[in-house]
């Protein structure tokens, strides 16, 4: 809402830096995800598990996050398996899950 409200106000040295902003965190997430993806290997189920779940949150769906985590899919732990799945199906569908516990 506070960054709306700028935006509208229409300063063009605001919505510079705002752009130039932008564009450093999706970098940033970028690196974070290359940083991650390797972990989605490692022989400790819960840092499989954990990895998931931050790839999750940091909501990128790009192709190499996807093709990473489709054979988690089929991981011998059920808690690496239900992330994975959990972080295909999106936001809405685990909390119409919690719901239901």
């Amino acid at each position: 809402m506070f960054v709306e409200k700028l935006l509208e106000e229409k300063d063009d040295e605001l919505v510079r830096f705002l752009r130039f902003n932008s564009e450093i965190l999706e970098q940033i997430s970028e690196d974070v995800v290359n940083a991650l993806l390797p972990l989605l290997q490692d022989e400790n189920s819960n840092v499989r598990l954990r990895t998931a779940l931050a790839l999750s949150n940091l909501g990128n769906s790009s192709k190499d996050v996807v093709n990473a985590l489709l054979p988690l899919l089929q991981d011998e732990n059920s808690d690496v398996r239900l992330r994975v799945a959990l972080t295909f199906f999106g936001r809405r569908v685990r909390e119409q899950l919690r719901g239901c516990s």
